[in-house]
């Protein structure tokens, strides 16, 4: 350790906040995306598919606009 430094930080302690930082950011995209496809997965083999289960086209809500004007 630097007795002369003035700084009580270590010096490599940003290097290392850095790298926390960067893996747990990674770990959290790896553990959502992997959720994701879990769930994605699992409705997409459930083929009794009800009409409250499917989202409709974006365009589908300004039909009924184009037609009236």
């Amino acid at each position: 350790m630097n007795t002369n430094s003035s700084n009580p930080v270590a010096a490599g302690s940003l290097t290392d906040r850095l790298m926390a930082i960067s893996l747990a950011t990674l770990s959290m995209f790896v553990v959502g995306y992997s959720a994701t496809r879990v769930v994605l997965n699992a409705l997409s083999t459930d083929t009794s598919a009800t009409a409250e289960s499917i989202t409709p086209h974006q365009a589908e809500m300004w039909k009924v606009f184009g037609q009236r004007f």
